[in-house]
C-alpha cells in the first residue's frame, strides 16, 4: 500500500474508507512531555516552543503513530473567561466566567476574532503549525476538544459536579464555540480531533438525540477536512448507557471503547471505525505479568478489528522506561501481525 507509508497517509487512508494493514497506535502523550523540557506543566502549557520540542522528542523516542498537540480539558473554558487556580500538586481548579451574559461572551468572542484567536489556544494552533511544518508528513497530528455537553456544564456550574442538563441557550453557545474552535484547529492541521465529553450526556432517547443534534454538524466538519472525528468519553461509560449509543443511530466518527467494553460485533455498522482505550501504558511489570498484559491487549484489538488505540493523557510523572517498553511491544505485535 504505497499510499500508507506514514501514519498520517494512513489515516487519510483510513478516513477514505480504505483498509490498514494494522491499527494506528495514537496514545495521548503530553502532559509527559513537559518533563522532557524540565518544566512544570502550568509553564510547559503556555510555550509553543518548548512544546514542539518536547513533542518530537516523543515522537523520535516512542514511534507512536501520532501526536498529541495539546491536551487540556481547561482550555476552552479559559479562554472564556473561567479562572484557573493552581494547587501546590500540579492540579487544577476552575470557576466558571464570573459574568455569564451569552450575548456578551459571543461579542467577545467576535471581537477577539474568533475563539482560536483566545487564551492559550493560540498556543494549541501554534504547535499543530510548527509541527505541520517539522515533521512534514510523518505523525498524524491530533488535538482535544472540549464536547459541547461538558463546556456547557462548565459555564453553567459553579462547581462540581456539573449539572446533568445545561440550558437550552447554553448548549447552543457551547457547540458554537466547541464548532468554530474544530475549524480552527483543522485549518492549522490537525488530523485527528478527539471530541471530549466527560460522560455520555444521554439518559434517554431523548437527551441523546439533544446531545447529537449538536454534534453531527461538527463531526461533519472534521470529515470535509478528511480527519478523523473520534468521541472519547473520560469517565466510565455504563453497558446501558453504550447501548443506547448503540440503539439509537449509526455514527459518522469513530467511537472509542474501553478495552474490555463488550462485543465489538454489536457495533457493527454503528460507527465506521472503532478505538480502543488502553490502560496502564507506563506501569512497570514483571515478564510474567508483562506477557499476559500485552497479549490481552493484542487479542482484543484482533478480535475487535479496531481502527486504532488510544489512551487517556499519561500523567508527567509517568515512567518513561516502562511506556517506552511496552509501547515498543505493542507497535511490534502490531507490525508483525500486518
Amino acid at each position: 500500500m504505497p499510499d500508507q507509508e506514514t501514519p498520517r497517509r494512513m489515516l487519510k487512508a483510513l478516513v477514505r474508507g480504505e483498509s490498514l494493514a494494522r491499527p494506528l497506535l495514537l496514545p495521548v502523550v503530553f502532559s509527559l512531555a513537559s518533563r522532557l523540557e524540565s518544566q512544570p506543566l502550568r509553564d510547559f502549557l503556555k510555550n509553543p516552543t518548548k512544546i514542539a520540542n518536547a513533542l518530537r522528542q516523543i515522537r523520535s523516542t516512542l514511534k507512536i503513530d501520532g501526536l498529541t498537540c495539546y491536551w487540556d480539558p481547561f482550555l476552552e473554558i479559559e479562554a472564556l473567561g473561567g479562572n484557573a487556580e493552581w494547587k501546590s500538586d500540579g492540579s487544577r481548579t476552575f470557576t466558571r466566567p464570573t459574568a455569564m451574559d451569552l450575548d456578551g461572551l459571543r461579542q467577545t468572542v467576535e471581537a477577539s476574532g474568533g475563539i482560536s484567536k483566545m487564551g492559550r489556544i493560540r498556543v494549541a494552533v501554534e504547535v499543530l503549525q510548527r509541527l505541520k511544518v517539522m515533521l512534514k508528513d510523518e505523525p498524524a497530528l491530533m488535538v482535544r476538544v472540549t464536547g459541547p455537553h461538558t463546556l456547557a456544564a462548565q459555564l453553567t456550574a459553579p462547581s462540581s459536579p456539573p449539572p446533568d442538563s445545561p440550558p437550552d441557550d447554553v448548549l447552543e453557545f457551547a457547540a458554537e464555540v466547541t464548532s468554530s474552535l474544530v475549524k480552527g484547529y483543522l485549518e492549522a492541521g490537525a488530523d485527528v480531533v478527539i471530541l471530549t465529553e466527560s460522560t455520555l450526556p444521554a439518559k434517554s432517547p431523548g437527551d441523546f438525540e439533544r446531545w447529537r443534534t449538536l454534534l453531527d454538524p461538527v463531526v461533519n466538519v472534521i470529515r470535509f477536512f478528511e480527519a478523523l472525528p473520534v468521541v472519547l468519553f473520560e469517565d466510565a461509560v455504563s453497558p446501558e448507557e453504550l447501548a443506547l449509543v448503540r440503539e439509537e443511530h449509526s455514527w459518522d466518527c469513530a467511537i472509542c471503547l474501553p478495552l474490555q467494553g463488550g462485543p465489538a460485533s454489536d457495533w457493527q455498522g454503528v460507527a465506521p471505525w472503532l478505538g480502543m482505550s488502553m490502560q496502564g501504558l507506563d506501569v512497570a511489570r514483571s515478564e510474567d505479568e508483562f506477557g499476559k498484559w500485552a497479549t490481552s491487549i493484542l487479542e482484543t484489538v484482533s478480535a475487535s478489528h479496531a481502527s486504532f488505540l488510544t489512551s487517556s493523557d499519561l500523567p508527567a510523572a509517568s515512567d518513561l522506561r516502562s511506556l517506552a517498553k511496552n509501547l515498543s511491544t505493542i507497535q511490534g505485535h502490531l507490525i508483525s501481525a500486518a
